[in-house]
């Protein structure tokens, strides 16, 4: 986005031992190790790799730096993916902790501000729980903790997840006090790491334990077998493409999987998993409960594709423009609310209700939904509804939700505008008060039913629909041409916004494969009206929009300031009569 956020960078972890995971370190006695509170945390990170000392000495007091703070984080989770940090200027490919700067950027926890990610500065507390509330996929809260009188020095971009981390139970404080803005020293933040990792497995084989507490198993290929976890049993980063096996394991808080692959979390006998929180950063992961086991809710909240399959309560996807499997899954509910988020309902997999809720949302059934519901703020929902597939009911809440396919759709009550069903036989009815509602190609009057016929949903000689699609598109800016990346959906430009109060016209050319008409042009979530940019207007209504240019002239003032109220995205709608489609030019600045 174009939009400026001042993101406090926020960064944990030190460096103090290359000790790898999977070796503890050897016992070893510190001339300064206090005989406090922080004694068995810090012993603790010594047996575990993520902390050692120098001179004999662990230096408990000393402050920690972004950088070392990192490391750590790295070192806990197994981070190995790496991000590209060409955007910040202060880590250099030469520094020590170019890596781990990179591990942390992939993973998250660390954003860096104003193109820096300032390595060598010292972390704040509030700085250190953000991060680890980060790693550990809090949800952010904004219920405020009690039995602490320094809340008010809470920075605002902190609140929701030092609070989460509070409320969770992982930090206590000090004489009621939290201490926010202070630095963190070693023993606090080993004490921390202690508070929400209990215990870690970084060795590959069979493991049996009874823990209180949060587990880490942060390698590939280990079997956990008859055992009892009270807290949260995390699958880290550091388990790669590898699999993790759950064989009669009871886990009371969440399963949080970081890492895994295709083939990777398997959960059976008679294991009991209250939820799973799916968060893996690049590849695909698959989770499947065998028979026999329960599993609660998942939550998909990654950056890739997941594969479920087994038997689940609840399915909720927060993550944007990615897909999840459902393969020979039973399924009671699912809900969808990530931004172009999908989820392809297989063959011989059921739901018995499954919502779409966030914009340009979209699922495919080849099994059998019992209902699907579009709400409001699922703009341009697409059902597809496969030859072998089934839908009892269709709740259409949300404009321009589309409704196709060979499959068997009963039936679907259009409650928006634009709701276009072109499924056989599927009845429509279209609630009082909306507008162009279609049952095939009949328009549905207001409060009254119609059912999509047979012939209504074929293109010349008996061939199936044909969906709208964009071949391809180009971009003039200036009238001189720019580089363009289209993923045959999408369109990406980058734009140069270093000088502001220029004119400049951009014209985009854009072909189908198919004549189309262009319905509704809009900037984030605001229609463009024809006083606002006359070009994109006078070609809106156009009976064959393929191979027409789109024009419209903005200044920089309105790329820097009226695009940080409505984004940087705009919305082309088109129809063939049939049904909608929408897609997307997203500009991306060259520069800040």
């Amino acid at each position: 986005m174009l939009k400026k956020w001042m993101v406090v960078a926020l960064s944990l972890t030190m460096v103090f031992s290359m000790i790898p995971f999977g070796a503890h370190a050897e016992t070893t006695t510190f001339s300064d190790m206090p005989e406090d509170w922080s004694k068995p945390a810090l012993e603790s990170a010594v047996d575990n790799g993520l902390l050692n000392g120098a001179n004999g000495k662990i230096m408990p007091q000393e402050y920690l730096t972004r950088a070392q703070m990192a490391a750590v984080i790295n070192r806990a989770f197994g981070a190995e993916n790496v991000a590209v940090l060409a955007e910040y200027e202060d880590v250099k490919a030469s520094d020590w902790f170019f890596l781990d700067m990179a591990k942390a950027v992939a993973m998250g926890t660390f954003q860096g501000s104003g193109g820096k990610l300032n390595p060598n500065d010292s972390i704040t507390r509030e700085q250190a729980f953000a991060v680890m509330a980060r790693a550990l996929k809090l949800e952010t809260s904004e219920v405020v903790p009690t039995g602490f009188t320094d809340l008010d020095n809470v920075s605002t971009w902190a609140t929701g997840e030092v609070f989460a981390l509070v409320n969770n139970g992982y930090i206590q404080g000090s004489n009621g006090m939290l201490n926010p803005q202070g630095n963190i020293t070693r023993a606090e933040f080993a004490q921390v790491m202690f508070n929400t990792i209990k215990e870690f497995i970084n060795t590959s084989g069979e493991h049996t334990l009874d823990l209180e507490g949060n587990l880490m198993i942060n390698v590939p290929d280990v079997t956990l077998v008859d055992s009892n976890v009270e807290g949260d049993l995390i699958i880290g980063d550091g388990v790669g493409e590898g699999e993790v096996v759950l064989d009669n394991v009871n886990v009371t808080g969440r399963l949080l999987v970081r890492g895994g692959g295709a083939e990777s979390i398997i959960i059976r006998g008679d294991s009991v998993v209250g939820s799973i929180t799916i968060a893996k950063v690049d590849g695909e992961v698959r989770v499947y409960a065998e028979d026999g086991t329960e599993v609660g809710t998942v939550l998909v909240d990654g950056k890739d594709d997941v594969i479920i399959e087994g038997a689940f309560d609840n399915i909720v996807v927060l993550a944007p423009d990615i897909t999840v499997w459902a393969t020979e899954a039973t399924i009671k509910s699912a809900e969808i609310k990530g931004e172009e988020a999908r989820i392809v309902i297989g063959e011989g997999s059921t739901v018995d209700k499954l919502v779409l809720s966030g914009f340009r949302t979209s699922v495919e059934v080849n099994g059998e939904v019992e209902e699907i519901e579009t709400t409001e703020a699922a703009r341009d929902a697409l059902i597809t509804v496969e030859k072998d597939g089934s839908v009892g009911l269709v709740v259409a809440g949300g404009a321009g939700t589309a409704v196709e396919g060979e499959g068997s759709v009963k039936a679907v009550e259009a409650n928006a505008d634009d709701v276009v069903v072109v499924t056989e036989g599927t009845e429509v009815t279209a609630a009082e008060g909306v507008e162009g509602v279609m049952a095939g190609e009949e328009e549905v009057d207001p409060g009254e039913t119609s059912t999509v016929e047979e012939e209504t949903t074929t293109e010349g000689s008996g061939s199936s629909y044909v969906s709208i699609k964009l071949v391809s598109a180009s971009m003039k800016i200036d009238g001189i041409p720019t580089n363009v990346v289209f993923d045959g959906t999408d369109v990406t430009v980058p734009i140069d916004f270093s000088e502001e109060g220029t004119d400049i016209t951009y014209s985009m050319s854009a072909t189908f494969n198919k004549s189309v008409t262009l319905t509704k042009i809009s900037i984030g979530n605001e229609n463009i009206e024809s006083g606002y940019t006359e070009s994109l207007s006078a070609v809106i209504g156009n009976t064959d929009l393929s191979g027409k240019t789109l024009s419209k002239t903005v200044t920089h003032d309105f790329q820097e300031g009226h695009l940080d109220l409505f984004g940087n995205t705009f919305y082309f709608t088109v129809t063939d009569g049939s049904r909608t489609k929408t897609f997307t030019v997203n500009l991306i600045p060259l520069s800040n």
